[in-house]
């Protein structure tokens, strides 16, 4: 007993050890991915380190980093003796969209029966349909074969197929997905509908009609999502009798069916429909409410005329913010008006509202009067606003938008070189260059990004522009310690590239123990 007592402590002592060595490998490990930083020897060990942490945080890291060189480094751990780590070498091929992967990852989902498949077949599959093009739709539609067969479960790799098949566009296997629309096993009939719903195809249409009557309400809010008028159109089938299909779905027990029912609704945009969603307006549900103001807005007429001046006198935020903006899409002169009132109000929240109100019904000079307000959250919502009403050839928002790039807020400056970048001038450079050395001190990047933006439709609007920002902007400003920055710069400057250099590595700014202290507490 005595020596095993005195043994205890040295015991305890290697354990800390070990343990501290653990948290080394992974901090290292965490630093290069936030760094986006390739590094073979070290991701090449890591995979092959004893601890299974280790080896599934190397195989994360490499997705994050996007280096296409860590592909093969990937595939072998495809077959590593852990299934968290053959998930993880999946999930990391979906992130680096490497072609030469499908295979692989195709194989690792065959290589179990589908009754014992789990996270590394599901990770494989996503994987898959993430890479896309033709190795990756004809890898789906091998996995899903031409539907489901009765008295044969779906599998978890059929079913991650289905969901992910949207992915593909218009390579997506349509077959496949309509015949599993009617599939007993809810996941995998939802995720066919889903599918389906989202490739916006005319094919797809019977099926999502079907399931507007089944047993899941599930289901029915995933079919009724892909509902449209333009789908209905391309289908041809009559708009009339398909309104008559989401009717019940207005009185659906569930909420999020009753949302996506008025979703579909707006779409048709008919006058005569507004009568159908006024009484939602009133739902016990506050989302449910919200989203009918919504499809009033977009339907007008005076049943929505009707029902949301009713609303303006709610005391929650949300349903009187919606009301008044809905009004001002379906009836102008009456949403400006309401909206009128509350550009004087203490609290900036309902002045910004006013700006959105005043957007919608594109009420110019209201929103250049908010260009004054004291508050540059209003400044930047009126501005916004602005953009979007004026027509894009019409050039006389230029010069308030000009002035507005020495402005306090952040947000405000931002949207300003938004406006400049809808019309590029040489002559806008240097106060962009101004902008964005302002913004350095910015507590958040929109500005910075905005002038990159800006600059960067000058360098491409002409040889002139271009020189202009090669030799008054890359040539004079230092390199951006923005990783966000320098990318969007290597995407829109032509020779960013050769004055900054590559957008990556990140520096990060945080130090060796940093990172081991985030390993301490989340790994």
């Amino acid at each position: 007993m005595l020596l095993l007592a005195a043994a205890a402590p040295w015991r305890r002592a290697v354990a800390q050890q070990q343990d501290e060595a653990l948290v080394g490998e992974l901090a290292r490990l965490l630093a290069a991915a936030d760094a986006r930083a390739f590094d073979a020897p070290l991701f090449r060990e890591a995979l092959h380190a004893p601890d299974a942490v280790v080896r599934r945080q190397a195989a994360l890291g490499l997705g994050r980093i996007g280096d296409l060189a860590g592909t093969d480094l990937l595939v072998e751990s495809l077959s590593d003796s852990d299934q968290t780590v053959r998930a993880a070498a999946a999930f990391g091929l979906g992130l680096l969209k490497d072609a030469r992967a499908v295979e692989p990852l195709l194989a690792l989902v065959r290589a179990v029966p589908a009754g014992e498949q789990g996270p590394p077949q599901a990770e494989a599959v996503t994987a898959i349909a993430k890479i896309g093009g033709d190795p990756g739709a004809d890898a789906l539609r091998s996995i899903l074969g031409t539907g489901s067969t009765a008295g044969v479960p779906t599998s978890l790799a059929q079913s991650t197929a289905l969901l992910e098949a949207w992915r593909l566009g218009t390579r997506a296997p349509v077959p496949s997905l309509l015949g599993f629309a009617d599939d007993p096993d809810l996941n995998a009939r939802w995720h066919a509908l889903y599918a389906l719903a989202r490739l916006r195809g005319a094919r797809g249409v019977p099926a999502l009609l079907r399931a507007l009557d089944d047993s899941s309400a599930l289901v029915r809010a995933v079919a009724v999502r892909g509902v449209s008028r333009a789908l209905v159109d391309s289908a041809r089938l009559d708009p009339q009798t398909v309104v008559g299909r989401l009717r019940p779905l207005f009185a659906d027990r569930d909420p999020q069916v009753r949302i996506n029912a008025l979703r579909a609704l707006a779409t048709f945009r008919d006058t005569a429909l507004s009568r159908l969603a006024a009484p939602l307006a009133g739902d016990g549900d506050v989302n449910v409410a919200v989203q009918a103001e919504t499809t009033l807005g977009v339907l007008g007429g005076s049943a929505a005329v009707e029902a949301l001046t009713a609303r303006l006198a709610t005391a929650v935020f949300a349903l009187r913010r919606q009301a008044l903006i809905a009004l001002a899409q379906t009836d102008s002169a009456a949403g400006a008006t309401a909206a009128a009132a509350l550009t004087g109000d203490a609290d900036w929240r309902w002045r910004s509202v006013a700006a959105e109100a005043f957007g919608a019904a594109h009420d110019r000079p209201r929103l250049e009067a908010q260009l004054a307000d004291r508050d540059g959250r209003v400044v930047a919502q009126a501005l916004q606003a602005l953009a979007r009403i004026v027509l894009e050839g019409d050039t006389t928002l230029g010069p308030r938008a000009r002035e507005l790039l020495a402005h306090a807020d952040p947000a405000v400056r931002s949207v300003a070189a938004d406006v400049l970048a809808r019309h590029p001038a040489t002559a806008d450079v240097d106060r962009l260059v101004q902008a964005y050395n302002r913004a350095a001190a910015d507590p958040f990047n929109d500005a910075r990004l905005s002038a990159v933006t800006a600059l960067g439709a000058i360098a491409r609007a002409s040889t002139e522009g271009r020189l202009a920002v090669a030799g008054r902007f890359l040539a004079a400003v230092p390199r951006a310690d923005d990783y966000l920055v320098r990318r969007l710069a290597a995407e829109r400057l032509p020779d960013a590239a050769e004055r900054w250099g590559a957008a990556a590595p990140i520096t990060t700014g945080r130090g060796a123990e940093a990172y081991r202290d985030a390993v301490r507490r989340y790994l």
